[in-house]
């Protein structure tokens, strides 16, 4: 679990505020391990402002001939992610801030992981970026679109609870995912 009340500040391209995760080996025999769950508390300010960024480089293609591709390396604010089972329990208090404003970033970033989103400050980030069809990033994750405040990957149930205000797009999982709105979204869901 993570507690903020102060700042935590990514100021470099590609950087992460905070990053959370962990990997359940779920129901699988002999031992099964419990479901984990991620915890963080925020009334202070995570950031990561200064960007993505993109590097080209060359992978192998169909005949094995070196292929140019570019792959973006995104900053977060806040990244969380887990093995497709965990849930990421992340309470945003009225004097939080979480943001990640420059191109190429997500302001909450949740890899296979359920989120249960508490927001009563402010979650800021732009309006999304569309990805080159050929980025690496993008293939990673089947998807040629990033959002900008909250984009989460998986097939997971998410819920947010806002009654603060939320800036910039938003892009959950692929499962049944909930949005109760009591305060202000400004961009695309």
């Amino acid at each position: 679990s993570v507690t903020n009340s102060g700042s935590v500040v990514a100021s470099g391209g590609a950087g992460t505020g905070v990053q959370i995760g962990c990997q359940s080996a779920g129901t699988s025999l002999p031992s099964p391990s419990p479901v984990r769950t991620i915890s963080i508390a925020n009334s202070g300010t995570i950031s990561a402002n200064g960007g993505g960024v993109t590097y080209e480089s060359y992978l192998n293609g169909p005949l094995m001939e070196p292929v140019l591709v570019p792959y973006t390396f995104w900053a977060t604010g806040l990244s969380v992610f887990g093995s497709g089972i965990e849930t990421a329990t992340i309470t945003n208090a009225a004097s939080g801030t979480i943001a990640a404003t420059g191109e190429e970033s997500s302001a909450i970033f949740a890899e296979n992981v359920a989120i249960d989103l508490n927001n009563a400050g402010t979650i800021s980030g732009s309006a999304g970026t569309t990805l080159d069809a050929r980025d690496g990033f993008g293939q990673y994750y089947a998807t040629s679109y990033l959002a900008g405040a909250i984009q989460a990957t998986g097939t997971n149930d998410d819920r947010i609870v806002n009654t603060g205000t939320i800036t910039g797009s938003i892009a959950l999982s692929g499962g049944a995912d909930r949005i109760e709105n009591y305060g202000r979204i400004e961009g695309n869901v």
